[in-house]
């Protein structure tokens, strides 16, 4: 197995599925069902679903080192770079506005479970993103 290479597996029987995907990963989400893969690599982010283990989306790179995760309802993808963060609808694969750019005091980053689709929110550091002007919790 080359480091570029990621194997799907099995977990209740700890087998790998099929042959490893060719992608070279610098971040990665799964969904919380499992059934899509989110891949940043230096080309943009994969989006790959599992059942057919094809990649069945591209998006763009902004940044050559993106961070991604994927809403606890798997329906939103943040991509964060040192930009700002890009919500990405995984139904449609379509762009959910425009970049949000980040406040120079919140560290880089988005990590997993800091979204709250339903107030199209998103956290990062101790600032809450949404549509609009980014503002620092109380």
């Amino acid at each position: 197995m080359k480091d570029s290479e990621i194997s799907l597996w099995e977990a209740t029987t700890h087998h790998r599925i099929g042959d490893p995907l060719d992608l070279d990963a610098t971040e990665m989400a799964i969904s919380p069902k499992g059934h899509i893969l989110v891949v940043a690599t230096e080309d943009g982010v994969q989006v790959v679903d599992t059942t057919t283990r094809q990649v069945v989306s591209h998006l763009p790179p902004n940044d050559s080192r993106a961070e991604v995760s994927i809403s606890s309802d798997a329906r939103v993808l943040a991509v964060s770079d040192s930009i700002g963060v890009r919500l990405w609808d995984l139904d449609t694969r379509q762009a959910l506005g425009e970049q949000i750019p980040i406040p120079q005091r919140v560290p880089h980053g988005v990590q997993p479970g800091q979204q709250d689709p339903r107030r199209g929110q998103l956290r990062a550091g101790r600032a809450v993103l949404g549509r609009g002007d980014p503002h620092p919790e109380r």
